[in-house]
């Protein structure tokens, strides 16, 4: 096999496995989505298009997985029906929007539904851009290499290893923390929690809202991480910047909520220990967020 060859290959793995990684995402983002009409929408309003929006989350799904495996072949062509893909996914929104004018009475799970699906689709068109310019993607696609100064072409192939060695934090090694940490959070501590009800239950044992409101804290997370998520992973210049801006989002979310565990504190409605366990449970989970992010907040993160 020869060095051209070779360096094909290679490329061509590379970017196959993002193409993967990526529907993952999009599926994981899908369900997550639906977990949150379902358990907070769907059943507490009579949500009245629920086949409409499983109809159409399962046909974007099916949409990606046909683009991303036609992508796995690295023709020029599956590059730009990629794009197809995304003005479809655009026009998915328009569901959601035309019901906001049109059924005032459920218009909060419409306008989720819009913000939900707009922030999936600037992830999705951010790997677009990858696809375009990342010069991995390039070789693969429009079968380019290109070599800076006094470079040696051999040298290519063996790249990534090399510095994969000598550097101790890269994004996308960040990427792969943070999707632990963000989605492992998602599946572990609402399981906590109800596991641990007993612990959190109200001075009557009729009532629990710690079981709820970490469901609801873990995916408002999943979500709003989502964006740097893809941003590490395609080593995106902005990363640092959309940390901090989430950083924001998860700060607002604290303050917003403050004020609802502030009135169950004071109508004594739950012992002082849930307070107790439901925050520290929370510290913990933000723990692990930050131990995640800490490389990029500190600069220790390598180009």
């Amino acid at each position: 096999m020869n060095q051209d060859q070779l360096i094909y290959d290679n490329a061509k793995k590379r970017v196959n496995r993002n193409h993967w990684f990526v529907f993952l995402i999009v599926l994981i983002y899908f369900i997550t989505i639906y977990l949150i009409f379902q358990s907070y929408f769907i059943q507490k309003t009579q949500f009245p298009i629920q086949k409409i929006m499983v109809a159409s989350f399962i046909s974007e799904i099916c949409l990606y997985g046909l683009l991303f495996s036609c992508l796995s072949f690295g023709k020029k062509i599956f590059r730009s029906l990629y794009w197809i893909g995304i003005l479809y996914s655009f026009c998915m929104m328009g569901i959601p929007v035309y019901y906001i004018f049109n059924d005032y009475f459920h218009i909060l799970p419409y306008l989720v539904w819009v913000i939900a699906l707009f922030i999936k689709n600037i992830g999705l068109i951010h790997y677009g851009k990858y696809l375009k310019t990342n010069r991995w993607a390039k070789i693969v696609f429009d079968h380019e290499i290109e070599i800076e100064e006094d470079q040696d072409i051999e040298n290519i192939y063996l790249e990534t290893n090399q510095k994969e060695k000598e550097e101790p934090f890269t994004l996308p090694q960040l990427c792969l923390r943070l999707g632990i940490s963000i989605y492992g959070s998602l599946l572990v501590f609402p399981i906590f929690m109800q596991i641990f009800s007993s612990l959190f239950a109200s001075n009557d044992l009729q009532n629990v809202f710690a079981t709820k409101a970490m469901f609801i804290f873990c995916i408002y997370t999943a979500v709003i991480w989502t964006i740097p998520l893809f941003c590490f992973y395609f080593n995106q210049p902005n990363s640092k910047k959309v940390v901090y801006i989430c950083i924001l989002l998860e700060l607002v979310r604290i303050l917003v909520y403050s004020k609802t565990l502030y009135s169950y504190y004071i109508q004594n409605i739950y012992p002082v220990r849930v307070f107790i366990f439901f925050i520290l449970a929370d510290l913990i989970r933000y723990i692990f967020l930050l131990i995640s992010i800490k490389p990029i907040l500190t600069n220790n993160v390598s180009d």
